[in-house]
């Protein structure tokens, strides 16, 4: 997760979604699931531009398992 400011400065960029798309490109090769966490935490949830307090992690971990979760619904056994 980014604070609000740093995805408005660079997540619109160019170069940034180019970035995206190849990093995104070589986990599907792979057979990989890309999740988007950046905006999963509010700014209340950091304790520095980009460390999360206490709270923010708690939240993270929380939203990042129930993506997983989602994932393993999917996969066969």
């Amino acid at each position: 997760p980014m604070p609000e400011r740093h995805r408005s400065k660079y997540y619109g960029l160019t170069e940034w979604m180019q970035y995206r798309e190849h990093i995104r490109s070589i986990i599907a090769r792979e057979g990989g699931r890309y999740i988007s966490a950046a905006d999963w935490i509010p700014d209340t949830g950091f304790t520095d531009p980009l460390h999360l307090n206490a709270e923010g992690a708690q939240e993270f971990s929380k939203r990042l398992a129930q993506e997983l979760n989602r994932g393993l619904e999917h996969t066969p056994l």
